[in-house]
């Protein structure tokens, strides 16, 4: 899956929705689907607007919360790359 999340930058990046993806006939469509997200926005989304990329080849070998990996298994991701676009 490769998809592009955008952050409602009102909500100080606690919520956004999947405006676009490109997904294999086996997994679930994430397109629209509107997330809440304590966990992730506040503490990170001033990094990556800054600049921070990041690449995970596997989330349960990075060091993230298990908050962040709670909310990557509800959309069947295990890997990640992110940058601000």
């Amino acid at each position: 899956r490769v998809s592009i999340f955008r952050f409602d930058p009102e909500s100080n990046y606690t919520s956004g929705e999947f405006v676009s993806e490109n997904v294999l006939p086996d997994y679930d469509s994430t397109l629209a689907i509107k997330v809440k997200d304590d966990c992730f926005g506040r503490k990170y989304a001033l990094a990556y607007h800054q600049g921070r990329i990041q690449v995970l080849s596997d989330i349960y070998q990075a060091d993230l919360k298990d908050c962040h990996i709670q909310l990557l298994e509800q959309f069947q991701i295990k890997a990640q790359l992110v940058v601000d676009l």
